[in-house]
């Protein structure tokens, strides 16, 4: 049997972190990065993924980082082929990339540019880069991808209207598992990850008013960090879920459970 350090290590692989920026990517770029993995890095700010970069590889690990817009497949599609010659193989992918709703009014007064804003980034970019992931991994037959996806993605948003946002997220859900089914017998694992309220870029939680709101609907009491969303990504990027597809989970301080 296995130590637990060996089940949990991601040595000699490489991951593909988008939205590697900021915010949660960076934190899932580090995580990776401190389990063993080298880390290629898709973002279109370019100075925020450069210092992301140079984190990851002052942790000892080699970081590839690549200013592409994630929501243009041909964008996309030009950064695997560079990363592949310079790695030589893909075997964790992490969908995090995408924003937030600007427009917070109804949907029958939703202009159509949030809505295919969000389409975009949120949606497609996840479907751009799986497929050119999937592609590599199919022919290793081995692989792991980790859509994030968030609570919004499981119900509607009630006390926060999220038309536009709600619809991409709870999408990747279902995405995650078809693709779980047609890839499972190639080896490949793919689940996804929901989030409740995590301090990260998304969400302006460093207004009093705007954090006690999301304090008082989850039953944690309290908004979590962003950083306790590492132990998640690891244990599905690592050995550790190697019996998981299609998979969904929440961390979310206990607020689907209400």
């Amino acid at each position: 049997m296995p130590v637990l350090e060996d089940v949990f290590s991601l040595a000699d692989q490489v991951a593909i972190v988008t939205g590697a920026a900021s915010g949660l990517g960076r934190v899932f770029a580090y995580a990776l990065a401190g389990a063993g993995a080298d880390v290629a890095l898709l973002d279109i700010n370019g100075k925020g993924l450069h210092e992301t970069a140079e984190h990851v590889r002052s942790l000892g690990r080699k970081a590839y980082a690549y200013t592409v817009d994630v929501a243009d497949e041909i964008q996309v599609l030009a950064a695997f082929v560079e990363l592949e010659k310079a790695a030589g193989h893909i075997d964790i992918l992490v969908n995090n990339a995408g924003v937030g709703q600007a427009y917070q009014g109804m949907i029958h007064e939703y202009p159509s540019s949030e809505w295919h804003r969000l389409i975009d980034v949120n949606l497609n970019s996840v479907f751009y880069c799986s497929r050119e992931a999937l592609k590599r991994m199919v022919a290793r037959r081995k692989g792991k991808i980790i859509n994030i996806s968030s609570i919004w993605g499981l119900v509607g948003g009630g006390f926060v209207r999220a038309g536009g946002y709600a619809t991409t997220k709870g999408a990747i859900v279902n995405l995650t598992r078809e693709m779980a089914l047609e890839y499972a017998p190639y080896g490949i694992q793919i689940n996804a990850i929901c989030p409740g309220f995590h301090r990260t870029g998304l969400g302006n939680f460093d207004d009093p008013e705007f954090a006690q709101l999301m304090t008082s609907h989850t039953p944690a009491g309290r908004v979590a960090e962003a950083d306790e969303l590492q132990g998640t990504v690891i244990y599905l990027a690592s050995s550790a879920s190697s019996f998981m597809c299609g998979s969904i989970i929440a961390v979310d301080g206990g607020f689907l459970s209400q």
